[in-house]
């Protein structure tokens, strides 16, 4: 179990942000989407990390929003175990979810229920 605070946002606090708890639940590819832009703004040395994350959590399922999850949190220093993602992964995967998006915007100082579409366009590197 990896060492530091636990999650700022609780896990059924999901509904207090309800685009991202509706995009995580009804929309197709949706969680992999959310994952995919979560890595994008805690990975900024690998260019190719959101398109892994994405894949991992399209073709693993639950494992690989697990991995992805993992990630994060070692990223954030927030403790917790690969089994407890994988089982939130495979039980609660729509809370945990919003609950890493939410982490992950609050930490780097944007709002908590940004769009994922504006969350990707809007924090990418302009390239001169």
């Amino acid at each position: 179990m990896s060492e530091g605070p636990d999650w700022a946002f609780k896990l059924f606090d999901c509904f207090d942000t309800p685009l991202t708890c509706l995009w995580s639940c009804l929309v197709p590819c949706g969680t992999p989407c959310l994952q995919a832009t979560t890595t994008k703004l805690t990975n900024d040395k690998e260019e190719n990390a959101p398109l892994i994350a994405f894949l991992m959590a399209c073709g693993l399922c639950c494992f690989g929003v697990a991995y992805n999850r993992t990630k994060i949190r070692e990223v954030l220093s927030i403790k917790g175990s690969y089994l407890n993602d994988c089982i939130l992964a495979t039980f609660c995967c729509c809370c945990s979810m919003v609950r890493e998006w939410r982490e992950v915007m609050a930490n780097k100082g944007f709002k908590e229920d940004e769009p994922v579409w504006k969350a990707w366009k809007g924090y990418q590197e302009v390239s001169s």
